[in-house]
């Protein structure tokens, strides 16, 4: 992304109390604490989701492969994370997707993503984990 472009969205992010980086040091940490994780369903992300219990919004790629859409859709179908389609970025579809929760969070902490894991949308005492099916 050309600099000027990252500038505008830092600058746009910064309006709406959200902290836009480029490159974050030691992103597992963060990814640990934050009151919702936004990101493209990768395989480090998604596992960071469930192993941190992170609330998560998932925007897939639509190509060249299927396989963040995949993904993304079928922690969407078990309750685990919601799905925004990249091509509706620009229709305010991702703010409604964050958790309640998180959104307060980031009004009232201006830029601070500190929480504690009773913020996760669940718990393991509470949430049932999906089986694999079986063929």
């Amino acid at each position: 992304m050309p600099y000027d472009e990252h500038q505008r969205l830092v600058r746009l992010a910064e309006r709406h109390h959200v902290a836009l980086r480029r490159v974050i040091p030691e992103l597992r940490a963060h990814a640990a604490l934050a009151d919702c994780l936004v990101s493209m369903p990768g395989y480090n992300s998604v596992c960071d989701m469930l192993a941190f219990r992170r609330p998560a919004v998932f925007v897939p790629r639509a190509g060249p492969s299927r396989e963040q859409q995949l993904r993304a859709e079928r922690l969407r179908e078990w309750g685990l994370a919601q799905v925004v389609p990249a091509t509706a970025l620009g229709d305010g579809l991702l703010a409604p997707a964050i958790p309640p929760r998180a959104r307060g969070a980031a009004a009232a902490d201006k830029h601070q993503s500190h929480s504690t894991a009773a913020s996760a949308p669940w718990t393991s005492s509470t949430r049932r984990w999906p089986r694999p099916e079986t063929a």
